[in-house]
C-alpha cells in the first residue's frame, strides 16, 4: 500500500518502475493499492501511467479520503513510501509501523531513520541498482506473506516505544529541558 497525496514528490511513478518487475516475479498474485487525494497529479494521469505500463490488473487507485485509515494500514501486508523529496517527518511511515505493518522507504529526508530494526522494514534508498531494489521488494513480500497477527502485534508494540504520543511527549520534554535557561 502507498498512502499519500498524488503529487510528483511522493514518487508514485518511480515506484511503478519497480512494480513492473515485482509483478513479473509474482504474476497476478499481487496488488499495489494506492490511496490518496489528487493534488498536483490528477487521478486520470496516474491511471494512464498505470495503463501505459500494463499494470492495470496489479494496481488499484483509491482517489479519496479513507474513513478508517488505521484499519486499512493494519490490513496491508506491506507499506511503501517511495517519496523522492520532502519527508522531513515521515508520518505515514510511523503510522504504518504503529499499525504493525512493515514499511519499505526510499530513504528521503528522515525516512531511513524510522526503520527502527530489521523487522520494521527496509530503506531501499541506498541500494545502487534497480535489480537490488526489486529483489528487496520481493524478499519482503515473501516474508510478510508468512507473518502472523502476532508478528504484526509485536512490531506495533515496538513501534509505540518510538512513535506513540507518550514517547514523542517524553522526547519533547527532554528537548525543552535541554533548552531551559536557569532563572536567576
Amino acid at each position: 500500500t502507498i498512502l499519500g497525496r498524488f503529487d510528483p514528490v511522493k514518487g508514485h511513478r518511480e515506484c511503478f518502475d519497480l512494480w513492473q518487475d515485482v509483478v513479473k516475479v509474482f504474476g497476478g498474485n499481487i496488488r499495489l493499492h494506492i490511496i490518496g487525494q489528487p493534488e498536483n497529479i490528477k487521478t486520470k494521469d496516474l491511471q494512464s501511467e498505470v495503463d501505459r505500463r500494463g499494470l492495470s490488473d496489479s494496481v488499484c487507485i483509491t482517489p479519496t479520503r479513507v474513513e478508517n485509515i488505521a484499519e486499512l494500514m493494519s490490513s496491508s501486508i506491506l507499506g511503501v513510501v517511495p517519496s523522492i523529496g520532502s519527508e522531513i517527518i515521515g508520518r505515514v511511515t510511523e503510522e504504518f509501523l504503529l499499525c504493525g505493518t512493515p514499511t519499505l522507504v526510499s530513504g528521503v529526508g528522515a525516512l531511513g531513520e524510522l526503520i527502527f530494526d530489521h523487522s520494521a522494514g527496509a530503506n531501499y534508498g541506498d541500494l545502487k541498482t534497480k535489480e537490488e531494489r526489486v529483489a528487496l521488494n520481493c524478499r519482503w513480500i515473501d516474508q510478510v506473506r508468512k507473518e502472523t497477527s502476532k508478528d504484526k502485534q509485536e512490531r506495533s508494540v515496538r513501534a509505540k516505544t518510538f512513535f506513540s504520543l507518550d514517547a514523542m511527549g517524553k522526547e519533547l520534554d527532554q528537548v525543552i529541558d535541554s533548552l531551559s535557561l536557569p532563572l536567576d
